[in-house]
């Protein structure tokens, strides 16, 4: 007989049929598919020849399928399955027979997989029924998830290992008793009412917390599922889904007590730092203002030299207390979200120009020189002067300090793009390439002998970097030892 002919009974077949076959890869794959085949695992008449088989099964039934597969390619024996494609629109279950194809040597060269005839008498019908029982009896006892079934009358009929595993329950225990067994006793009458309401209608509720009761007393918090399906004689049974998430709540609980505390623990730490500035600042500003009143000899002049040095020491640790001072309340309210911008705009240029004569006699006595590389025509920026100003004085502070009194320090000022590139540029003793995002840690420090006058707080650098990113900017620093340290940071230009 021709091989059109056969290839033409193979295409004519009324149901579903196809030829597949594993490739080197492990795949099973259609090799031809009839069209009654192609609608019924995707619902149109598109070809799936070439395309994995695995593609058009439903995931529960993947596993079954390919069992099943197996025992054809290893006993060349035919057998029957049952199919599920994942085609959207309502179960489709169908029976199908694998039968192999040999060839002369016996070698498997591909598997038929027809479907059998559809029997309209009441033995199809009971058999269909039997395999989906027997699928959802499969899921039911193999899932990792809690599932309890409970009739119109309110009693548990099923409920599966999970469920009893999870709850300290046996089956037996749980079998033919009230639902409300376990609810706590105070929501019995709702929970009553709501299941009663619940089995009038035939739909999934949505997911919801609620309380279990579990076999030692105690209480678990799950999430609950629920659907309603209804079988022969107009039996109802209320299918739910429970996942205990006593754990996550607890978790929750202590993230949230957590939370409190370091809540509590950081607003008493501002209302310290608050009545520190005030308990401090006072007394330093006598003390700064009466050290001035006397270097001044406003009073009359100090005749002892060593007095006078005495006091310019009084004044300098003032000073330098204030700072650090102004530093931890600075870096408390960033830390706290409460530091506010008063932006307006400002000449980067006269700007710089005055941090450096701030600066000027502190360079002087370092023995460092100063200067501003500045280019023409920058425009304006819009600033919080105050922080900005900070900054610049932070970074020629270190700058002059880590100069070693050796060398110069440059401000070099220009316009990059749609921002202003500020650089602060020493030739001083440098930081190692491992050290530098230490030092952009509070309290952060780089321990180097050759600096005499203290290190400071190890405030300076993370706050410039905070301040400028609070302004839209970024901070960046490149350094090399006994080189010397670059430290740019830049504005936005707005419009």
């Amino acid at each position: 007989m021709p091989l059109s002919v056969y290839q033409r009974l193979f295409e004519c077949w009324p149901e579903p049929r196809l030829l597949a076959k594993r490739g080197d890869d492990g795949v099973f794959r259609v090799l031809k598919a009839n069209p009654p085949a192609c609608e019924y695992f995707t619902g149109s008449s598109e070809s799936i020849d070439g395309k994995a088989l695995e593609d058009f099964l439903e995931a529960a039934n993947k596993a079954h399928i390919f069992q099943s597969f197996e025992v054809v390619v290893k006993t060349s024996t035919a057998i029957s399955v049952q199919v599920i494609p994942v085609f959207p629109g309502g179960v489709r279950i169908r029976s199908f027979i694998l039968n192999p194809i040999v060839d002369e040597a016996g070698a498997l060269m591909a598997i038929d997989m027809a479907a059998r005839f559809v029997e309209k008498d009441e033995t199809a019908l009971k058999r269909e029924r039997d395999d989906a029982m027997s699928i959802f009896a499969t899921v039911f006892d193999t899932s990792d998830v809690g599932i309890l079934v409970t009739d119109h009358h309110r009693r548990i009929v099923r409920a599966n290992d999970t469920f009893c595993k999870s709850f300290g329950y046996k089956p037996m225990d749980l079998i033919g008793q009230e639902f409300t067994v376990l609810i706590p006793s105070g929501e019995h009458e709702l929970a009553r009412k709501r299941h009663d309401d619940f089995m009038g209608n035939q739909f999934v509720e949505r997911s919801r917390e609620l309380q279990i009761v579990r076999k030692d007393g105690g209480l678990a918090t799950v999430i609950a599922t629920s659907g309603v399906i209804e079988l022969s004689n107009h039996r109802k049974f209320r299918i739910s889904t429970v996942v205990d998430i006593t754990h996550l709540k607890k978790v929750e609980r202590d993230l949230r007590h957590a939370k409190e505390i370091a809540d509590s623990a950081n607003q008493a730490k501002s209302t310290f730092l608050a009545n520190m500035s005030h308990e401090l600042r006072t007394p330093l500003n006598a003390i700064i203002g009466f050290s001035d009143l006397m270097i001044a000899g406003t009073l009359g002049q100090v005749e002892n030299p060593h007095y006078r040095e005495y006091l310019g020491d009084i004044k300098f640790s003032a000073l330098h207390l204030l700072d650090i001072i102004n530093d931890v309340l600075d870096m408390s309210k960033i830390e706290a979200g409460e530091m506010k911008l008063s932006p307006q705009l400002t000449d980067v240029e006269a700007m710089v120009d005055e941090a450096i004569r701030l600066m000027r006699n502190r360079a002087t006595e370092a023995g460092v020189m100063l200067r501003a590389d500045v280019a023409k025509g920058l425009p304006q920026v819009d600033i919080d002067q105050r922080m900005i100003r900070q900054v610049l004085l932070n970074l020629l502070s270190n700058a002059v300090k880590f100069s070693a009194g050796r060398g110069s320090v440059v401000v070099d000022v220009k316009q990059v793009k749609d921002f202003i590139s500020i650089s602060v540029i020493d030739q001083g003793i440098g930081i190692p390439e491992d050290k530098i995002g230490e030092v952009l840690r509070p309290f952060g420090q780089v321990q180097d002998p050759r600096i005499n006058g203290g290190q400071g707080t190890g405030l300076g650098l993370p706050l410039a970097s905070t301040m400028v990113e609070l302004h839209g900017g970024s901070l960046k620093i490149s350094s090399q030892p006994d080189i010397g340290t670059t430290v740019t940071f830049t504005l936005p230009v707005r419009s």
